[in-house]
């Protein structure tokens, strides 16, 4: 570095938001000064390949915690609300009328009595989030708004909402829906 060293450029960042530093240097006397102004790890060099994944390894660990905890307070553990993109806006659907959300090529779509939007959350995520129940590979279901279910040959079946809007469901899904419903005896 011509015109400070890294241990200076170091001593220089802000330590409450220190980026992860590792040095890599041939100077061993280094290390100590290195570690004091709040290095993350040192490496000598010739670099062994094996102390540089342990080095990697840790620093991904470091990371996968720092961003856990850093998105903790922004990131909540339920929706209430799905956001939906479009048209230069963000809609807000609420939860409750949400009656089920599917997946194809262009996207994840959110469904409710009266219009069909696009959201940038995955089926996963709203599976997680929400109260939403997983009823095909692609699909996902609010069991609030079930107004029948279709039984279909080779054990399949489809969902239709108040709204008539039909949904599958994979054998995979039937039994484990029928049962959360209660009806788990037909």
């Amino acid at each position: 570095m011509p015109q400070v060293s890294g241990l200076e450029l170091l001593s220089m960042l802000d330590p409450d938001n220190m980026p992860f530093v590792v040095f890599v240097t041939a100077f061993d006397h280094y290390a100590i000064q290195a570690f004091e102004e709040n290095a993350f790890d040192y490496l000598l060099k010739p670099v062994e390949p094996a102390r540089l994944n342990k080095a990697v390894k840790k620093l991904k660990r470091m990371v996968d915690k720092h961003t856990v905890q850093n998105l903790a307070p922004v990131a909540p553990e339920t929706l209430s609300q799905i956001p939906c993109t479009g048209h230069n806006r963000i809609v807000l659907l609420p939860i409750e009328s949400v009656e089920g959300v599917y997946s194809d090529l262009s996207g994840v779509h959110v469904h409710t009595a009266d219009k069909t939007a696009t959201t940038q959350l995955t089926l996963k995520t709203l599976e997680e989030k929400t109260p939403l129940l997983r009823c095909h590979r692609q699909y996902l279901v609010s069991i609030h708004h079930i107004r029948e279910i279709k039984l279909l040959e080779n054990g399949l079946a489809e969902v239709i909402t108040t709204s008539n809007f039909t949904l599958p469901i994979s054998r995979r899904y039937l039994k484990t829906l029928k049962e959360i419903i209660g009806l788990s005896s037909f």
